[in-house]
């Protein structure tokens, strides 16, 4: 028992610096060890120990994890790099991003590079823009790229995704693009390892991935080249684990549905493979016609298991549940071997912390929580039970644990709940497990030496796939979702007691108490949403705009930044996930100041998912997707709307001068443009202003308006004399901005929205001089995440920014 107290222990130390702040000096936790050391024969200081070994080991590794990362001073750069790809290219709208560890780099046109020499054996993502990319580039290339690379980064809004912690967590030390021009060439294979720039030992030597990153390749060659299989981006997805295929309309399906767990390799995929092959090699020696030494038989099942099953894992990517379902299969194994039985409570903690102390970020991740939580309910629901299940039975009931045990950890993260989850695993776990699997599985060894024989397996499983699809498809029509907003990390806690009490054994009669305590954490234990203040909340979405303004009661939007490729736009990826944390999933009033990409291209993404009562906008809906012009006159709920199977917003209105509303004491009026001002191309200033004012705040929206608007509002007197906050016209751009319109509005604060290192260079540096010398305090997206300000009837406002009021060792 004492083992487990100070596994425990270990555990919450390797957990606690990865929701720290900051880095404490290295002195700290070694004082600490050294000041517990004497008190090392009671049991308390050997557990404070042990906790505190924990966190160094974490902090030792995040250091070393942060320290691989881009240097800043080779941003923007142009660099030329020796590289091979390790992981399968993902087609993203006009572009291709792929995964490249760094075999030799320098900055164009020298020699050597002694600060790139950082970055030789890290991995970097980079996209490129280049017509047959897709077809050429293949797993285990190697290639000399002419490249730009930045640090990893991404958005910072409350309750997003945190892209930085998750590229950091797959080892990604920098990211990219691919420059076009003459010096993008692939290499021979012998030509490209010889290194002028590496040890030997560095360019003989090939790291695991570069090994599983060929074995992909060669299935991937072997198997889909020729195509011709209707599932065969699932089959992709469930032999490779490249997901890039799966469309938005199949993983929608697979969420309703609650299997997103089938589609990809996953732990459980991981643990069938590994029974596979022990059992088959079991069998296999057990007809062979002559006796073998025990240690042969013995070790060979357990050799094959852990083997392909490893495989298996590394060609995946090794995400969380692979670690976790490969390190329980090894420990299963070792026990088998030596005879031992195996408490599975203890090998699921052993493996978390094996997961945990390979890669402290990975908890970052809500595939940590899910995988791990979802074993151990099975565990808990299953080993120690007297009672035995039938397999249909068994089936059943591990649905029912699953989908009531998890509820609370969906809740937590902000992801639905499917009621339909119980009712579609029956039928696809089977199937998935028990004929997909393993067709795909004896294709990919029949293809080494039949391609006939292994597309009779192929075809197979893509008949099951097709078959289980339309059954999917069936049910996702009964969207049965269920979403709350988060809670706080205590009352989560609480509600996964409850759910334990459910799922307790009968006997001890703690269902009763457990539904009550589910019921109170449900509708009590949501986070606070300070109903009764106003919050206005600038989203960092890179080089865009998108701004969440919230009353006690109501709520509006006003933009809802770019479309950057057809699976990706800020509107359902961004905005969406944010509305639903803060509980706001029924837009009042949505305006789009203009038709650019950078303020509207995720205005279908956004009401897909989304109700909207009132949209004001002066461009079509589908002039903002495409192009496309729309004559004035024209019926824009018919022509913007009509049939795009959107939501459809309750009115849809021209945003012109003088419109007026109220958002409980706060009201909103349009201060430009006017009618006669409005163009047909979409100008930056035809940008719908907007101010927001009660008794003591007020607040000026300006889109992308320029020198000549600002000049109009300020010759016309309708610009308030003191502003509390300012949305910087044109992201800070030159062409706005000027002395007399800073002059005239007097902002305490003015916010820029822009990406981080954007080409554009938004927002200028004279500009910023120029609010400061103004007396304006600035605040900028890139620099500071998502920007919040909020008020309260009859006091001030405060306005503070996410990267610093939620900070991570990771943020600069």
């Amino acid at each position: 028992m004492s083992l487990i107290f100070y596994a425990v222990l270990f555990l919450l130390g390797l957990f606690l610096p990865v929701f720290s702040s900051e880095f404490p000096p290295l002195a700290v936790p070694l004082v600490s060890l050294c000041a517990v050391a004497p008190f090392f024969r009671f049991f308390v200081a050997r557990g404070i120990a042990v906790f505190i070994l924990g966190c160094l080991l974490s902090f030792v590794q995040l250091h070393s994890v942060l320290n691989r990362q881009l240097s800043a001073s080779l941003q923007g750069h142009e660099l030329q790099a020796t590289v091979v790809v390790l992981a399968l290219p993902v087609e993203k709208g006009r572009s291709v991003r792929f995964v490249v560890r760094v075999i030799e780099i320098a900055r164009v046109g020298e020699k050597y590079c002694d600060q790139c020499a950082g970055l030789v054996g890290e991995k970097i993502r980079l996209s490129w823009r280049r017509a047959g990319a897709f077809e050429t580039l293949r797993a285990g290339q190697y290639w000399s790229l002419k490249v730009k690379l930045k640090t990893p980064r991404g958005f910072v809004n409350p309750g997003g995704f945190d892209y930085q912690a998750w590229l950091l967590n797959q080892g990604v030390s920098a990211t990219g693009y691919v420059r076009s021009g003459n010096k993008n060439l692939m290499l021979p294979l012998k030509k490209s390892t010889r290194s002028s720039f590496q040890s030997p030992s560095q360019s003989s030597s090939k790291s695991p991935s570069q090994y599983f990153a060929s074995i992909a390749g060669f299935i991937e060659a072997r198997l889909f080249a020729s195509g011709g299989f209707e599932s065969e981006a699932i089959m992709r997805a469930l032999l490779l684990g490249d997901k890039s295929r799966l469309t938005p309309d199949q993983w929608n399906v697979f969420q309703k549905t609650g299997t997103t767990h089938l589609m990809a390799i996953s732990g459980l995929h991981i643990g069938l493979v590994a029974m596979m092959f022990f059992i088959a090699v079991r069998r296999l020696i057990g007809v062979i016609p002559f006796a073998l030494p025990v240690i042969v038989i013995r070790v060979l099942p357990v050799l094959f298991s852990v083997v392909f099953s490893g495989l298996y894992a590394g060609v995946s990517g090794f995400a969380v549940p692979s670690q976790r379902a490969w390190f329980i299969v090894v420990f299963a194994n070792i026990c088998y071997f030596f005879g031992r039985k195996i408490n599975p409570f203890r090998v699921l903690l052993y493996a978390a912390i094996f997961v945990v102390l390979l890669n402290p970020l990975s908890v970052t991740q809500n595939g940590f929580w899910l995988s791990f939580t979802a074993v151990f309910l099975l565990v808990y629901c299953f080993a120690f039970r007297v009672e035995r299940f039938s397999s249909i039975k068994g089936l059943i009931i591990a649905q029912w644990v699953v989908c009531v045990g998890l509820s609370m950890v969906l809740f937590a993260c902000v992801l639905p709940m499917s009621g339909l989850g119980p009712v579609a695993n029956i039928v696809a776990v089977p199937l998935v497990s028990f004929v997909v699997i393993p067709a795909l599985f004896l294709a990919a060894l029949l293809s080494l030496w039949s391609a006939e024989l292994s597309k009779i397996a192929l075809t197979v499983a893509d008949f099951s796939l097709q078959k289980l699809w339309s059954i999917l498809h069936w049910l996702s029509s009964i969207d049965l979702n269920l979403w709350f907003s988060p809670f706080s990390v205590w009352f989560a806690v609480l509600g996964f007691i409850g759910c334990m009490f459910v799922l307790a054994p009968r006997a001890f009669k703690l269902q009763l108490p457990g539904l009550i305590l589910i019921v109170l954490v449900l509708f009590a234990g949501r986070s606070d949403r300070m109903s009764d203040f106003y919050r206005m909340t600038i989203l960092d979405v890179g080089q865009g705009l998108s701004v969440v303004i919230e009353s006690p009661s109501k709520t509006m939007v006003y933009d809802v930044g770019a479309k950057f490729s057809p699976s990706f736009d800020i509107g359902s990826r961004v905005l969406a996930p944010y509305l639903r944390y803060r509980n706001r999933m029924n837009i009042d009033s949505l305006v789009i100041s203009h038709g650019d990409n950078d303020h509207a291209g995720g205005l279908k993404g956004l009401l897909a998912l989304v109700r909207v009562e009132r949209l004001f906008m002066n461009q079509d809906v589908i002039d903002v997707q495409s192009g496309g012009g729309q004559k004035k006159g024209e019926n824009k709920q018919q022509k913007g709307l009509g049939g795009t199977g959107l939501s459809q917003p309750e009115s849809i209105e021209s945003c012109i001068k003088g419109l007026k509303w109220r958002m409980d004491d706060l009201e909103i009026k349009v201060l430009w443009p006017t009618l006669q001002s409005l163009s047909n191309n979409h100008s930056n200033n035809d940008s719908c202003v907007v101010w927001l004012r009660s008794a003591d705040v007020s607040i000026l929206l300006t889109g992308d308006i320029e020198k000549t608007v600002e000049n109009e509002l300020i010759s016309s007197g309708v610009l308030p004399k003191k502003v509390d906050v300012l949305l910087a016209p044109h992201h800070g751009s030159k062409t706005s901005s000027s002395l007399a319109f800073i002059h005239a509005v007097n902002a305490r604060h003015v916010i820029f929205s822009s990406g981080y290192l954007n080409r554009y260079k938004h927002p200028s540096s004279v500009i910023e001089k120029r609010y400061r010398l103004g007396g304006s305090k600035a605040w900028n997206t890139a620099e500071h995440g998502a920007i919040t300000v909020e008020w309260r009837r009859d006091e001030f406002l405060r306005v503070f920014s996410e990267r610093l009021k939620n900070a991570k060792l990771w943020y600069d």
